[in-house]
């Protein structure tokens, strides 16, 4: 009833946009800045928020980071609607660990709708910042960035693992694709202050609503709307990737944690991921949604620290045959 109720929610705000004040919307859009520190109000636990500006491409990255300079490093790559902050309660369990968080450039001279752009950029942000080993971390449409990642490195950058939440396999099942193709759609059809005003109303739907629940309180004050550029990319990138054969080529070791009550993961989506990664390092939260980085980080970092103890000396895996995928799951193949 829920999921129910949430697309007839995104369907009449989608169809309202025409609402939207013109004027009102993209003055917002010309004040966003998206380089300038703009979190000194918020309580960042300990972390410092840094940049760097790459000599390659000139690009300047925002990124946050907490823990021992001399540590392991955690890259986190986070979704769609929030930023690096997306990893702020990670540090209190991950004290071994010295934990970088970038924030994906809302606009970039480096995109132009594909998701190669995305494994570009971290590529940059990765010499940038001269980490050149690191475990890797990708939450909801990050997963699907740490997935091409880690698919495609080259040869100087190295992941000793992979981990997965409330994330995806981009492409590989027909509601994940329908989803996508609609989205795309609709957000090429549209100017960018109705997608800018979509999403303010979005954003202030979710404070309203998620803002008195444990655990949310500090989500929804990281809550912003980013420029339409970004979504632009993000939904273009995805309508033109198909992340399968790339998920079955990645030979780390890969743990899976899913929310028991994500509405955006269904059964069809689970067992695939249970299929191509290895089962016993898949793990469903209970009680957790989408967001169970802020709800459940505890348990989240659990996990996360005893798969890192237990493959301490990475054992690579053999890699998952995908006709053997397709003939199990046939509805993955794109025809």
């Amino acid at each position: 009833m829920q999921k129910l109720l949430t697309r007839i929610f995104m369907f009449v705000l989608k169809s309202a946009v025409f609402l939207a004040p013109r004027e009102a919307c993209q003055k917002k859009i010309e004040e966003i800045n998206c380089t300038i520190n703009k979190i000194q109000e918020y309580n960042l636990h300990g972390w410092s928020y840094r940049s760097v500006i790459s000599h390659e491409t000139q690009e300047q990255y925002w990124y946050y980071e907490a823990g021992p300079d001399t540590a392991p490093v955690l890259v986190c790559i986070h979704g769609l609607m929030l930023d690096g902050r997306t990893f702020v309660k990670l540090n209190r369990y991950l004290r071994d660990y010295r934990i970088i968080a970038i924030n994906m450039p809302e606009q970039s001279s480096l995109y132009t709708g594909s998701i190669e752009n995305f494994l570009t950029i971290i590529v940059d942000f990765l010499r940038s910042v001269n980490v050149r080993e690191c475990d890797l971390m990708g939450v909801s449409f990050g997963g699907v960035v740490a997935t091409h990642l880690v698919a495609h490195l080259p040869e100087d950058i190295a992941v000793r693992r992979l981990v997965l939440a409330s994330s995806v396999i981009a492409g590989a099942t027909r509601s994940i694709r329908n989803s996508v193709k609609v989205n795309h759609e609709w957000i090429r059809s549209v100017p960018d202050y109705q997608i800018y005003w979509f999403f303010e109303q979005l954003i202030n739907f979710v404070k309203n609503t998620r803002g008195q629940k444990s655990g949310d309180e500090e989500l929804v004050e990281f809550l912003r709307v980013k420029h339409p550029a970004y979504y632009r990319q993000v939904f273009e990138a995805l309508a033109n990737y198909q992340g399968l054969e790339d998920a079955c080529r990645i030979f780390c070791p890969v743990i899976v944690m899913n929310g028991e009550k994500d509405m955006l993961i269904d059964k069809e989506m689970r067992n695939l991921m249970k299929h191509i990664f290895d089962g016993k390092r898949y793990f469903t939260i209970p009680e957790a949604s989408h967001e169970m980085m802020f709800t459940k980080t505890e348990l989240v970092a659990r996990h996360m620290e005893n798969f890192f103890t237990r493959t301490r000396r990475p054992v690579p895996a053999t890699g998952i045959n995908i006709s053997a995928v397709y003939n199990r799951h046939p509805v993955t193949r794109v025809k």
